[in-house]
């Protein structure tokens, strides 16, 4: 992000005339204060106030609290927040243009839902604001591990609608801790599903809820150094994750794979890019052991070994197109 030259403007303006509507002076008190003994000074007061000296020295900020009886701290304390929401305007606003330029080139709704969700966590993380559980995103993640619990227990693919039907009934009750009768299981086990799954579809449930209100109560504030890492590093992962997803959502295409395994497989492509992200620089042998690792776990989980590999070699591809150049010189993120 380039750097601007420091012009004192309306606002700081305003900050010193609230400072000395606060001492009850009048400007023409402060004119003679800071050392104005011609009518003039008071129109100068009323400049200074309204942003219209484009940069007053230092001694003149000084000497006009003083006049005020004010602590200067007082002023460049102000002058510190209005600064950092600033600086935040403007690292939102390269966010939401890379944000625009990179929905025209996604086609996939999946890719496009994935986009909306990553910049509004982003954006909410570099505010500094207190953030909500994000129950869309929650009950997106909830799914996810469902089907794949599904998938290890062979589940017929006509019964995961009931499954599921079952896990966000579960989950809209107790993310909204809502006052409504224990759920009717016996009608669900007449559409033909197992009861023991029950209770391993509550249990993702209680585990995901928990881990997600503990993660946000632990969440702590940015500097605005870190708050503009966090977007430089933000723009450049979305760069290459969203090309890796494309291919990605291309190659399950020319593969007739089901599509109820595209979020499964496109989440083991974010794992590997997670890998290459922090051991490409590292042993060879290193990265190839952590790529052993996260392909047994989702080989395990029900994905094939074979797409599994043509995945890992689309996102080494693109990770080493793209990434020498987008993460020289900038902090690098994980998805």
């Amino acid at each position: 992000m380039q750097e601007k030259e420091f012009i004192f403007n309306p606002a700081m303006g305003m900050i010193l005339k609230r400072i000395r509507e606060k001492s009850g002076k009048f400007q023409d008190e402060i004119a003679r204060g800071i050392g104005f003994m011609s009518k003039g000074g008071s129109g100068y007061i009323s400049r200074l106030e309204a942003g219209q000296i484009k940069n007053p020295s230092l001694k003149t900020i000084i000497m006009y609290l003083n006049a005020c009886g004010a602590d200067r701290l007082l002023f460049f304390a102000e002058l510190h927040k209005m600064l950092i929401k600033q600086e935040q305007k403007e690292v939102m606003s390269e966010i939401e243009l890379s944000y625009k330029d990179a929905k025209k080139r996604v086609g996939y709704k999946t890719l496009i839902q994935k986009l909306d969700r990553d910049t509004a966590l982003y954006a909410n993380k570099i505010k500094n604001i207190a953030r909500p559980i994000d129950k869309h995103g929650l009950k997106d993640r909830i799914e996810r591990k469902v089907r794949m619990l599904l998938v290890n227990h062979k589940i017929e693919q006509e019964l995961i609608p009931a499954y599921l039907e079952y896990a966000f009934k579960f989950y809209e009750r107790e993310i909204d801790n809502l006052a409504i009768p224990i759920i009717d299981e016996k009608q669900f086990i007449k559409t033909g599903i197992r009861p023991f799954l029950f209770t391993q579809i509550r249990k993702i449930i209680y585990q995901t809820i928990r881990t997600e209100k503990k993660r946000l109560q632990h969440t702590k504030p940015y500097s605005t150094e870190k708050q503009k890492q966090l977007a430089k590093g933000f723009l450049k992962y979305r760069a290459v994750i969203e090309q890796i997803e494309l291919e990605v959502h291309q190659l399950l295409n020319d593969l007739l794979v089901k599509e109820v395994f595209y979020m499964a497989y496109k989440d083991y492509a974010r794992a590997c890019y997670r890998v290459l992200n922090k051991y490409s620089d590292q042993d060879p042998m290193l990265l190839t052991h952590k790529f052993d690792i996260i392909t047994e776990q989702w080989r395990e989980k029900g994905l094939d070994e074979v797409v599994m590999g043509k995945i890992k070699t689309v996102t080494i591809k693109v990770f080493r197109e793209m990434a020498s150049t987008l993460f020289s010189g900038a902090t690098r993120q994980t998805g």
